[in-house]
């Protein structure tokens, strides 16, 4: 039955890495490291616990009388030289940390070089934020990066830019192409048209209605993105610049009458400003011949009046009245892997905090409302992180001791009368407390999870993968803090709290007991948090329960419908991202129990030990087979969790040495010294070059990379548009449920679907459809010449309606060689 579990392992990490991704590989060798430290902790365990059980009693220890506490550090006295051996085992287990710590980093630079090194957009691609005010626009960012690296190795820029209206429009349309295909799936399927009831109480027909209503939405979305595609060609942005520094200008001085106070000279030429009627037709004039020139051609074709119209809709920007303000942010692709090293790597400007280079995300995983946020708002949004999540660490104790206390009831049941009639009463109530209180911590950590994934937000990421990093740090830091030092405090005092107010002497003695006692809370909050969650994760009992309600609400007439979400609800075809941050994050705590508690309570290796080699296998499970492979930041988490570990290892010696001086153990406190400082050499060893080498791909590397696929003569076309805004992408959107023949019955031939979005009654798949002229060649040539007397297949279709026509290979197949076959694509 559990034969998958071991096969498993036998899965390469370069066969796991291609199939899951980089990610999702970095995260399974974290949980085969912990399994490794386990088992040298549990070689430890051998020959430490028969130490520690065979220790002799005397006054302080004789209380010990629990199996479990017997074969820990508890039943050792005080000044014994026994505690020689938890200190070798403390120098054992660290040391192979450390060793361990500098081969992992051999294995991920290699592959994190590799992972950069793909020619996908990401690699190819930096994010600029706070750009300085004469930068933003494409042509210019492009000139930029063109001059600092000395070449032309810049393929394109796409400046983020403010577009509001925009944005509520497209939205709306997907809505209302959502609800349309939704309406032609009944129509088809049921045999019935949709209704709408109007204000008026009319009846009418959904379908024909809602196309009439998308076909003039695509219309005004199309004319908005052409607006805002001719003002980010050439000198627009210089019109627009001069005009908001005219507007500050106007702003200082107080002017009531703007239009007749603007100082403008643009690209060299004086306006007449004496009157506040000609600004903005000059203004427009000089912006219409601007564009003229610099798009060769692209907008000459069209009415003077027309690019009037979008010349002055861009001066409109100066108020606020139109979208297309350019925003401080931009997404900048190069020809090169060594252009976007050298940027990435070079300080691109002299004043702090401006044209900050970082890595740019898939374009798949990027929070576009997040995009363009000024320096400004994002240090006040990290200061408010900051302060919250502080502000939530502290009170977060409150819950934290009372569910600790659950644990540890016996404690309190001379303190609080309620609680020990309780238990008299009704005594089977004492064991359901104490389990309660792992299940309740574990229910904490969901919680706590939510909370802090709003707080990251307020940091403003603009990639998934950049909440996830901040995610991981902010949980790593709760379950040290709380989960940990908070339970194992709390523990310890409370269950003595009585015995050390009466004799104060006892505090130590205590501390020490009750320290290593405190193994087996963690170590059930630990089996809790492993057995549980494992059992709901390989079973996907919650996404069933989703997808169970999802079969039963929202759209489900066809299998396009019954696969795609509805507010929230999954189907089981569609799995969640898979939480990185928050299942390395709880990995932390199995880590620093381990440190801390493998030396002084050797039995806990054991058990952590089985949970993580059940982790490694249920996750890799779940990982190749339900999880998709996709955002993946390249490792991001892990080099959040190595550095962290120094950190943890640190934590714990000095813990350890702690608990030695409560043992009044001289020379075990003092060889624990070495250890600390071996440790901390360690961490500044490694901080020096390790962490950068993860940073970027060296220059060599890039280099070669780069002629090799010069050589292979790689087609690079596929980086083109990637980083577009979304609002920007699609002029025209219908369903794809929809065909010309529906289009043209329902009036919207005159806005015509887009090729890639349409489907022919007759073919499918093919938008390139096939029609015979009749033989001769005058006939073909009139076709070709004048499309004179054509006949199409389909009798609705006018010459019109064509938009490239060619002759078919499939012309020597006729009978005849007067015969002649032409390829049409429509419009």
């Amino acid at each position: 039955f559990f034969s998958w579990l071991w096969k498993l392992y036998f899965i390469s990490d370069s066969e796991f890495l291609e199939e899951c991704g980089m990610d999702a590989a970095c995260f399974a060798r974290v949980l085969e490291f912990g399994f490794k430290l386990s088992i040298i902790s549990i070689l430890n365990a051998i020959w430490l616990m028969p130490i520690y059980a065979t220790a002799p009693s005397d006054s302080e220890t004789i209380e010990v009388t629990d199996a479990i506490q017997r074969l820990s550090i508890a039943h050792v006295p005080s000044e014994s030289y026994r505690l020689m051996a938890t200190v070798i085992a403390a120098y054992s287990i660290f040391g192979f940390t450390m060793y361990n710590i500098l081969k992992e980093f051999e294995w991920f630079i290699l592959q994190r070089h590799i992972f950069l090194s793909k020619t996908n957009a990401r690699n190819y691609s930096v994010y600029v934020q706070n750009i300085p005010q004469e930068y933003r626009a494409n042509d210019r960012l492009i000139e930029f990066f063109n001059q600092a690296n000395g070449s032309d190795v810049t393929r394109e820029a796409q400046l983020a830019r403010n577009i509001p209206t925009l944005k509520g429009l497209v939205q709306h349309r997907e809505g209302l192409v959502s609800t349309l295909e939704h309406e032609i799936n009944i129509e088809e399927i049921n045999g019935t048209t949709p209704t709408i009831l109007t204000l008026t109480g009319e009846w009418l027909d959904a379908i024909k209605t809602h196309y009439e209503e998308l076909t003039e939405l695509n219309k005004t979305i199309t004319e908005r993105i052409e607006r805002i595609e001719l003002l980010q060609e050439g000198n627009a942005a210089d019109v627009i610049d001069d005009h908001i520094e005219a507007s500050k200008m106007q702003d200082q001085a107080g002017s009531p009458n703007s239009a007749s106070t603007v100082p403008s000279v643009i690209g060299g030429e004086d306006l007449d400003n004496t009157q506040g009627s000609n600004i903005l037709v000059d203004s427009a004039n000089f912006l219409t011949r601007s564009v003229k020139d610099v798009s060769n051609g692209i907008a000459s074709g069209l009415p003077t009046q027309h690019l009037a119209d979008f010349a002055g809709a861009g001066l409109k920007l100066l108020v606020g009245e139109e979208d297309g303000e350019p925003l401080t942010s931009a997404f900048v692709t190069f020809k090169t892997l060594q252009a976007t090293q050298a940027a990435l790597q070079m300080i691109q400007y002299p004043e702090p905090f401006k044209m900050e280079i970082l890595e740019a995300p898939d374009p798949d995983d990027i929070f576009w409302e997040n995009v363009g946020k000024t320096h400004k708002e994002l240090q006040l949004g990290k200061l408010l992180s900051f302060g919250l999540t502080g502000a939530l660490c502290l009170f977060w104790t409150i819950p934290m001791v009372t569910i600790n206390t659950l644990s540890t009831i016996d404690g309190l049941r001379g303190k609080v009368s309620s609680i020990d009639r309780l238990l008299i009463d009704y005594p089977w109530l004492e064991p359901a407390f104490e389990q309660m209180a792992p299940l309740l911590i574990v229910v904490a950590r969901l919680v706590l999870k939510m909370i802090l994934e709003r707080l990251s937000m307020f940091e403003g990421p603009v990639s998934g993968a950049v909440v996830q990093a901040s995610l991981f740090v902010k949980l790593a830091a709760f379950m040290l803090i709380q989960t940990f030092f908070v339970s194992a405090i709390s523990g310890g005092l409370t269950s003595e709290l009585s015995k050390m107010i009466d004799q104060p002497s006892t505090i130590i003695e205590t501390l020490a007991i009750s320290l290593p006692g405190q193994s087996t809370f963690h170590t059930q909050i630990l089996l809790v948090d492993t057995f549980l969650p494992m059992g709901l994760e390989i079973l996907r009992a919650v996404p069933l329960a989703i997808a169970l309600v999802r079969r039963f609400v929202g759209p489900r007439l066809t299998d396009k419908e019954r696969n795609t979400p509805f507010m929230g609800l999954n189907p089981i075809s569609v799995p969640d991202e898979f939480g990185h941050a928050d299942v390395l994050s709880g990995s932390v705590l199995y880590f620093m129990v381990l440190f801390v508690y493998s030396p002084i309570a050797p039995i806990t290796a054991c058990f952590l030990g089985m949970c993580f080699l059940l982790m490694g296998a249920c996750y890799r499970h779940q990982l190749i087979y339900i999880y998709p492979t996709v955002p993946d930041s390249g490792g991001r988490l892990w080099v959040k969790f190595i550095s962290l570990l120094p950190m943890m290892m640190i934590v714990s010696e000095v813990t350890l040495m702690g608990l030695m001086s409560l043992k009044k153990a001289i020379a075990a406190s003092t060889w624990m010294i070495p250890l600390i400082c071996i440790t901390v050499l360690f961490n500044l060893y490694i901080q020096q070059q390790h962490f950068r080498m993860t940073e970027s791909l060296p220059t060599r590397i890039a280099v070669r990379k780069d002629k090799q696929l010069e050589y292979e003569e790689y087609d690079f076309s596929f980086l083109d548009s990637l980083y577009v805004q979304p609002e920007l992408r699609d002029k025209e959107v219908m369903p794809e449920n929809s065909t010309i023949d529906r289009e043209i019955a329902q009036g919207g031939g005159e806005y015509g679907t887009p090729q890639n979005s349409i489907k022919s009654d007759d073919d499918d798949d093919n938008e390139a459809m096939d029609m015979d002229v009749g033989s001769g060649s005058k006939a073909a040539d009139d076709f070709v010449t004048g499309f004179a007397d054509v006949k199409f297949d389909d009798a609705a279709m006018k010459m019109e309606d064509v938009e490239q026509v060619e002759v078919s290979e499939d012309s020597e197949d006729l009978p005849s060689d007067n015969d002649v076959k032409y390829d049409y694509v429509k419009k």
